[in-house]
């Protein structure tokens, strides 16, 4: 305790002296400027005039870099934008570019190893990826028309094989 007593006591007097020297020191400056100023103004003029070049570069350069950052993400945006697509242009694709709009939209969503098998025998696996986790998602594509849906029989099939012949998660 005592101690720490005495380093803050230390701290506060070589506070107190370099704020004494300080304190000289700018009185000296002051004296030197005033007896030579004719000497001394040109010199204090640039370096001021560099300071704010200087910071005036700086704010322009810190602007600009903020503006790119903003304008790449804007492009991030709309580029996905234009990748998701509307309902009547889903239907009016074919099943091959279907299964691929569905393995891009797993990509999209943070999915790894995204393979499209996309023929017979794939024993209803046309899309096979991992999850970010680590599991393994396995998509049967059905390309039906828009009144027609997926039987429940069908749904009950492909869960047992997935699970089964995939080691779906």
């Amino acid at each position: 305790m005592a101690a720490r007593r005495r380093r803050r006591r230390l701290k506060k007097q070589t506070r107190r002296q370099l704020q004494g020297w300080g304190v000289v020191a700018s009185l000296a400056a002051a004296v030197w400027v005033a007896a030579n100023w004719s000497t001394v103004w040109p010199v204090l003029v640039t370096v001021l005039a560099t300071a704010a070049l200087g910071g005036a570069g700086w704010a322009l350069l810190r602007a600009h870099r903020q503006e790119v950052s903003r304008d790449h993400a804007w492009r991030v945006q709309e580029e996905a934008r234009a990748r998701e697509l509307s309902m009547a242009q889903v239907d009016a694709l074919t099943w091959q570019e279907f299964e691929e709009y569905i393995a891009e939209l797993c990509r999209r969503d943070g999915c790894t190893q995204v393979v499209v098998s996309g023929k017979s025998g794939d024993l209803g696996a046309d899309v096979v990826g991992y999850l970010a986790d680590g599991r393994k998602l396995v998509i049967q594509c059905k390309k039906y028309a828009a009144h027609r849906s997926v039987s429940s029989q069908d749904m009950q099939k492909f869960v047992g094989t997935a699970r089964l012949e995939h080691g779906a998660d």
